[in-house]
């Protein structure tokens, strides 16, 4: 006897999060994109150091670091005295880390700490106050949306001086006077001739 296959329930296709958060979550791993691949741009022109470099906090001691990941575990605890300290683990495309928030940082940055956030930090390596051990300070952190808008002064466009003409001009003010914007926009024109 041959049986009918069951036919397929229609329903509506996962959002992209969703999709990632659920292939991490059976395989381990991201298989169809990372979550930080809508921030590329802002991570690209933002950060200047990637997770997997604390591995080594001698090499990077006193440096001013930026980097961006995604929130993914959160635990809100109390110490021996009573005080709230948080444990945030946050991950680029490189690994993921453990960062401690006490005191005044953790009240500062509670509200945060949340999984599945994207946030833009920025930190130094130093000595810890109380012994000679390196730790990594968190020093400001931010929504990863946030960035673009609040961080970019200016947006520089590179042009060849031969791309430039009459048309160039009209369709390039159309296109300003359309999409204004807070940030100062500059030109970079080149001779390729004369470099």
């Amino acid at each position: 006897v041959e049986l009918p296959e069951p036919p397929l329930p229609v329903c509506d296709e996962w959002e992209r999060l969703d999709l990632l958060a659920r292939e991490k979550e059976v395989v381990g791993i991201y298989i169809s994109g990372h979550p930080l691949d809508d921030y590329a741009f802002e991570i690209k022109h933002n950060c200047n150091h990637s997770i997997e470099n604390f591995k080594d906090l001698e090499a990077i001691k006193n440096r001013d670091l930026s980097f961006a990941g995604i929130i993914t575990e959160v635990q809100h605890r109390i110490d021996k005295k009573g005080n709230p300290y948080g444990v945030v683990a946050i991950e680029d495309f490189t690994d993921s880390k453990e960062f401690m928030f006490f005191r005044d940082d953790y009240l500062k940055y509670k509200m945060m700490m949340v999984q599945g956030a994207f946030v833009y930090v920025k930190a130094q390596v130093r000595k810890r106050s109380w012994n000679d051990q390196l730790e990594i300070k968190i020093l400001t952190m931010n929504l990863l949306s946030d960035v673009l808008e609040k961080m970019t002064k200016s947006i520089t466009l590179r042009l060849n001086l031969f791309d430039i003409d009459q048309d160039f001009v009209d369709k390039f003010k159309n296109i300003v006077e359309e999409h204004k914007g807070t940030h100062q926009l500059k030109f970079n024109v080149f001779d390729p001739d004369e470099s």
